[in-house]
């Protein structure tokens, strides 16, 4: 029987990268204005409101990952070779190019020997992401397994890994920095980039697929208040930021940080909700497949990853070119965040195409192909 195409699965996907770009570019906008002042204060809050990209970003990589395997017989070492192929070949050309960046202000050598440490701490231009990506195909084939295996315990399998996500986030925000971590292994004292730090959402992702039409019944049923609590949860989340910085006295940082508890619950709100509205989407597009925004979304999901890798190019141009002009009148700072974002996106979306469309897909991830393939179940 053929697989239907998963069409949420692709508007999941343009939801979240946009996320992560409006995340990063508002950021950089914030960076402004000074810390205590009213704007600062107010694109604090919206920064922190769009931190669920990351754990939504994580969730969709697990999801998706889960989808394309769930069915088959998979081959351990098939699978390491294809994957790591088809993403250390991007990974270490785009931390390649990004080192390359430093050279009008460092000399060659130091550029040469700083590449070595960016290949292995994945610490430049947000290719943390392609390391716990890398970390997280080490151990799929046994996590593939193991929920396979306990398909009927996957309630409290998701229970409990959701409990330890909490305990994990509570851990990270209060206790650990009673500790002295200068010999603790660097990806647990760099907790951000190990993937243990995200087990939630790739286990909820591999659960997610293994039982797809319980998953999305759960959420027809409840989309009412899937749709009400995503709405209420914004502002609950810009509070618990203001209340983190401004009572807490915790750093801007920290503030933000998704490793909170309640940043895991509003992440999972936020999820529900992406595919609430993918499932609306796809049955739109059952209705009017040829429509543009249609095949665009469909081409912008193959190009998601590749969106992720070139990102860097626009926000590097952004920041010579577009916020010192923010600089001088930042009274248009945050009216222009839109626009910045859709310079950026375009500028990714172009040059990801450009590669995806030529003998050089390899570089986002991508085989060079003219039919669009993927999201099926």
């Amino acid at each position: 029987m053929k697989k239907k195409y998963l069409y949420e699965v692709d508007f999941m996907r343009n939801f979240f990268i946009s996320g992560v770009l409006l995340n990063h570019i508002t950021g950089i906008v914030k960076g402004l204005f000074d810390s205590g002042t009213i704007m600062y204060t107010v694109l604090g809050s919206l920064h922190a409101s769009l931190h669920f990209t990351r754990m939504g970003f994580m969730f969709m990589t697990g999801l998706v990952l889960f989808l394309a395997y769930r069915n088959k017989d998979l081959q351990v070492f098939s699978f390491w070779r294809k994957r790591y192929v088809s993403v250390g070949i991007p990974y270490i050309f785009w931390n390649m190019v990004y080192s390359l960046f430093a050279l009008p202000t460092e000399t060659l050598q130091k550029v040469i020997g700083d590449f070595w440490g960016h290949l292995i701490h994945g610490d430049q231009a947000y290719l943390y992401y392609v390391l716990v990506t890398m970390q997280l195909y080490l151990i799929f084939p046994f996590l593939l397994l193991f929920l396979k295996r306990f398909r009927k315990h996957s309630k409290l399998i998701f229970a409990i890994s959701y409990l330890l996500q909490l305990a994990m986030t509570f851990f990270i925000k209060y206790k650990i920095r009673d500790f002295d971590m200068s010999n603790w292994p660097y990806l647990l004292s760099h907790w951000g980039i190990f993937v243990g730090t995200y087990q939630l959402y790739f286990i909820a992702g591999g659960i997610a697929s293994l039982n797809y039409d319980r998953f999305t019944a759960f959420v027809e049923r409840h989309k009412r208040k899937i749709n009400w609590l995503a709405l209420l949860s914004i502002p609950v989340i810009c509070a618990y930021y203001l209340w983190n910085y401004q009572v807490l006295g915790l750093s801007e940082s920290n503030a933000k940080s998704v490793h909170q508890p309640l940043f895991v619950i509003y992440a999972t709100i936020i999820v529900l909700f992406a595919l609430n509205l993918g499932r609306r989407w796809a049955a739109y597009r059952e209705k009017y497949p040829e429509k543009l925004f249609s095949r665009y979304i469909s081409l912008a999901a193959q190009l998601s990853f590749g969106i992720y890798l070139t990102q860097y190019i626009g926000m590097t141009l952004m920041r010579t070119f577009l916020i010192p002009v923010l600089r001088d009148h930042k009274v248009f700072a945050l009216p222009a965040i839109p626009f910045l974002f859709i310079f950026v996106f375009g500028l990714s979306f172009i040059i990801s195409y450009l590669l995806y469309k030529s003998p050089l897909s390899s570089l986002i991830g991508r085989k060079h192909q003219k039919k669009l393939t993927g999201g099926r179940r």
